[in-house]
């Protein structure tokens, strides 16, 4: 429905076309639901557009987009979690929260009501910047600094691919025994990019279906 909404787009600014598509899509995931009877059924959902110097993020739910620049992995998304809420509102800290019971129950999914707020995140971008798109089942086990480290050294010479730093990255969520399906996408940034007709994947790695 995404990729089929912006297709479809008027050419309008691209977070304009982007929160349009993922309203759709949530559209299509709340409608299919009451359908079968599963009302509430939802999921994330963690988008990216490239727009010359500038990604675009729509993001509902608890998967997240981290840019590594420099030796350092940055969040670009927040978490909608009630454990994410309570470190928000500084009731409990962020390494009581990363076992908190709520820890994974949404506030936001895409799918759950007919309706869903959705956030924009824009990123300036540079040459050699790596974004990484990820579901919790990587998250919870492995840490910016690792995500930091292996995504780092995407493009160098004799270094990995971006589809070998994100195989490897599940590699090292599953040793550690990731009890939810895995999916990661790693973009290394190489050239200034212009508004594309639809969305293009550079690099995709996914294990699972989460």
């Amino acid at each position: 429905t995404i990729l089929q909404r912006w297709t479809e787009g008027s050419g309008g600014q691209p977070h304009q076309s982007l929160r349009a598509a993922v309203r759709d899509a949530n559209a299509a995931v709340f409608d299919a639901a009451m359908e079968h009877g599963r009302r509430g059924m939802g999921t994330t959902l963690t988008a990216l557009t490239l727009c010359a110097r500038e990604a675009i993020i729509a993001h509902v739910g608890d998967s997240r987009a981290y840019l590594v620049r420099g030796g350092h992995c940055t969040q670009l998304t927040s978490d909608h979690s009630r454990a994410a809420e309570m470190v928000r509102m500084k009731l409990i800290t962020p390494e009581q929260a990363a076992n908190h019971p709520a820890r994974s129950m949404l506030t936001r999914s895409l799918g759950g009501e007919p309706a869903v707020q959705i956030d924009i995140i824009k990123q300036p971008i540079d040459n050699d910047d790596v974004v990484v798109l990820c579901s919790d089942g990587l998250w919870d086990l492995v840490s910016r600094a690792e995500i930091a480290e292996v995504c780092g050294a995407v493009g160098s010479p004799g270094f990995p691919t971006p589809n070998e730093a994100a195989a490897h990255l599940v590699d090292l969520a599953l040793k550690r025994g990731a009890p939810d399906n895995i999916t990661v996408l790693v973009i290394r940034i190489t050239s200034p990019l212009p508004f594309p007709p639809a969305p293009t994947r550079r690099s995709f790695f996914r294990r699972g279906g989460g």
